[in-house]
């Protein structure tokens, strides 16, 4: 069996694979492997090359072959940049998210150069200097962790935008029945999961995260409630989240709370602490990131 650094692999369902990042590794994000019967799709490919050919070997071994297909639930790194591995097949997004990559692939890159990862952890190291917390503290070094892993690869990395834009629903080829589907926009402008209505499974990509602070910087929380509630009537026994383990329907019940509690700190004038329950989720700075974006659209 191979060693992975990166991610250990869940069996969801029989030909329904997860791949659950591990802490300290640089996939950051979830993957999913699913048997199309004939083909494979791969849903998601993390923050790096390195990361994402450690799902390519697991795909290999489930599968007994290489991918026919891939697709990004998002346009946001941790979940594209190991398209460039994969970018003689058919790699599937929202028209959307394919327009935003192309926009924003310079931007994107710079985000990733040497130089830029450089000064983000100087400032990273800082910030955990500062920390206020040991619980803090131990967010930011494992933060460093993965920019230090991250820009020991960087001159590899390449953003890869996909090839193959759909709008609102795709059926993937084969008997499994595997449906890539957009409600549109909420985590970000646009955003895809990965449905699998015959084994009830859902590839949620970050619409669902567990144990960890949602990013609403790039979204609208109002629009994200109304597509989990779209995402109930779908009937899932099993999510697999953007970021966190696989995890049943209530998921989404948490999602939401989290979101209701968001909007209605939003309306308050000074920084609110974060709520009790929410205290030992990871990425306790994304809680103030959300305020304040929220904040500046209230007063926009």
């Amino acid at each position: 069996m191979a060693e992975y650094h990166h991610y250990r692999f869940d069996e969801v369902r029989p030909g329904v694979v997860a791949g659950i990042a591990l802490p300290g590794g640089v996939g950051l994000s979830n993957s999913g492997i699913v048997r199309l019967e004939p083909g494979s799709v791969i849903f998601d490919t993390t923050l790096s090359p390195a990361a994402f050919r450690e799902v390519l070997g697991e795909s290999r071994e489930r599968t007994g072959g290489t991918p026919t297909a891939v697709a990004n639930s998002h346009w946001h790194l941790d979940h594209i940049l190991g398209n460039q591995e994969v970018a003689h097949l058919s790699t599937y997004a929202t028209e959307r998210t394919l327009e935003i990559l192309r926009e924003r692939r310079e931007a994107l890159q710079n985000e990733i150069r040497p130089a830029t990862l450089e000064k983000d952890i100087r400032e990273l190291e800082a910030r955990r200097d500062r920390a206020s917390s040991p619980a803090l503290r131990d967010h930011y070094d494992t933060v460093l962790s993965m920019n230090r892993a991250l820009l020991r690869q960087a001159a590899e990395i390449r953003v890869t935008p996909p090839n193959q834009p759909f709008r609102d629903r795709l059926r993937l080829p084969g008997a499994a029945g595997a449906e890539l589907v957009t409600f549109g926009g909420g985590h970000t402008e646009s955003d895809a999961v990965l449905f699998l209505p015959q084994q009830r499974v859902l590839f949620a990509g970050d619409l669902v995260v567990v144990g960890t602070h949602p990013n609403v910087t790039s979204g609208d929380p109002e629009q994200w409630l109304r597509i989990l509630e779209r995402m109930r009537r779908l009937g899932v026994e099993r999510i697999v989240p953007g970021h966190g383990p696989v995890v049943g329907p209530e998921a989404l019940d948490s999602v939401a709370e989290y979101l209701e509690t968001l909007l209605r700190l939003g309306e308050e004038e000074h920084p609110p602490e974060i709520p009790e329950r929410y205290r030992s989720w990871t990425g306790p700075e994304q809680f103030q990131e959300n305020w304040e974006y929220l904040r500046r659209r209230s007063s926009a």
